[in-house]
């Protein structure tokens, strides 16, 4: 095989952080004609998707690409609030239950540690921050895509040794089939000679003579 050859699948991450905040980029392919990017964003990012898009197909031609982008901010900057619809729907339970149910009235904390009841919500980042973390991703972006070019050739270089091994399997048995004793001329009965033809006698018709 003179060309080298190259896997349609492969898989890439890069990570990174930048004030506050660590992102993850991962890359996924799988064979296409094209070259199909699918997007799965962070929320609040959809704004780097044309960039991102670009930065892919820099380094990719083919392939169905599945891209997506993972970002977790730290938790000392995030507000905790609560969910005062989520809050009033479990309060209006208790006290409809209040009436029917013989229990202890539940404790706060308790109420607290429901689901949905207290959010997390990450502050906004100045812009400065926000600029920061944009380029750092950006960066990630630009490197994952050639670590999947690197895999896939990881991966072309094993699928070729593989081949290889069976080919010289197939020459190896070949030879042996041509070397095989079945195959010589001497092997070969000779056909049957044809049977003696004997000449076509049209049959004997008796004469009457008319009357």
């Amino acid at each position: 095989m003179s060309h080298s050859l190259a896997s349609m699948t492969g898989y890439a991450r890069a990570t990174g952080a930048a004030l506050g905040a660590a992102f993850t980029c991962e890359v996924k392919s799988v064979n296409g004609r094209g070259l199909d990017i699918r997007m799965r964003s962070a929320p609040g990012f959809d704004a780097l998707e044309g960039d991102i898009r670009q930065l892919i197909g820099k380094t990719l031609s083919r392939g169905s690409i599945t891209f997506t982008l993972n970002v977790e901010r730290d938790g000392a900057g995030g507000d905790l609030l609560v969910n005062q619809q989520a809050l009033a729907t479990v309060l209006a339970a208790l006290a409809d239950l209040a009436g029917r149910v013989d229990a202890d009235r539940p404790r706060l904390d308790g109420i607290l540690g429901l689901k949905g009841v207290l959010e997390q919500r990450d502050r906004p980042m100045g812009p400065a921050a926000e600029e920061a973390l944009a380029a750092a991703i950006l960066r990630g972006v630009a490197q994952a895509p050639v670590d999947l070019v690197l895999a896939r050739r990881q991966e072309g270089t094993h699928i070729a040794a593989v081949l290889l091994e069976r080919l010289d399997e197939i020459e190896v048995l070949v030879a042996r089939a041509e070397a095989h004793p079945a195959r010589s001329r001497e092997a070969i009965p000779d056909p049957p000679a044809p049977a003696a033809c004997r000449p076509h006698r049209r049959p004997h018709r008796r004469y009457r003579r008319p009357r």
